[in-house]
């Protein structure tokens, strides 16, 4: 009985020396749990939005960008006009943190789409100005020309033709050593080429003499070719043979047997 008394006493002694430690409340750990879960919502939510205005941010900096069309600007509307949408359908309730993988998302392929529509408007706007330049200098080659050497200029000249209503003669410069013939040519097909071939000449059926082709501006000769690209696209050019006798008043003009290039009749004077 002593012994046990004594071990009793011990314990007591020993665990009266340990300090104790209160042990929080379980509704306060449950509370702060709650506080650290909302927090983490918001932080979702916000950068969610952040994603979302950012958006907003970029579609505003497309379409202050002079450079670029109003085609392109629209498509870009219309992307960022989806992608909003898309975000806010999962934002349940008003809650963006619902969102933020779908936000995120959309961002990055939204700044792709962006990039890709100015690239292809500028690369379109680029071809636009070279083949708006290319289609003026086939119509306009000789705005400039200098006629200052032809002793006679006759424009539009009267001259027969058989089924060649896609050529027309414009223009006519001679001198005694030179003799030039400016033609409009109306493509008649949708896509193809044009070339003279280097046999073509122009006949004097008073002295029965060919003058042949010394150089043609603006058209390419056979073999080569000059490209035509769509259905009434003009193209001017001129052909340089050498000079007429002054007592020849009418030559034809003949690209070749099997060409329906065939001018009869020119009058030069």
């Amino acid at each position: 009985m002593k012994y046990l008394f004594l071990k009793v006493l011990v314990l007591f002694v020993f665990s009266s020396s340990i300090p104790m430690h209160a042990q929080r409340p379980i509704i306060r750990r449950n509370t702060q749990a709650f506080v650290n879960a909302i927090k983490k919502i918001e932080s979702k939510s916000n950068d969610a939005l952040l994603y979302r205005n950012a958006i907003q941010d970029a579609f505003y900096t497309f379409i202050t960008r002079k450079d670029l069309t109003d085609n392109a600007k629209q498509q870009a509307e219309n992307i960022k006009d989806y992608s909003i949408k898309y975000i806010d359908s999962y934002a349940l309730g008003g809650d963006y943190s619902q969102s933020i993988d779908i936000a995120m998302k959309e961002y990055y392929s939204v700044l792709s789409s962006f990039k890709k529509i100015a690239d292809e408007d500028l690369k379109q706007q680029a071809e636009y100005e070279a083949e708006k330049k290319r289609i003026y200098q086939n119509t306009h080659p000789f705005d400039n020309k200098n006629y200052s050497s032809y002793t006679h200029i006759i424009t539009a000249p009267t001259y027969r033709c058989n089924n060649t209503t896609d050529l027309k003669i414009t223009k006519i410069a001679y001198s005694s050593d030179s003799t030039r013939i400016e033609l409009l040519l109306t493509h008649p097909l949708e896509e193809g080429w044009a070339s003279i071939e280097k046999t073509t000449y122009l006949y004097d059926s008073i002295h029965k003499k060919k003058y042949y082709l010394l150089k043609a501006e603006n058209i390419s000769i056979n073999p080569n070719i000059t490209q035509l690209h769509y259905r009434g696209e003009q193209l001017k050019f001129a052909l340089i043979f050498p000079g007429i006798p002054r007592n020849v008043t009418y030559v034809d003009l003949i690209e070749g047997m099997d060409s329906p290039w065939k001018f009869y009749k020119i009058k030069l004077r």
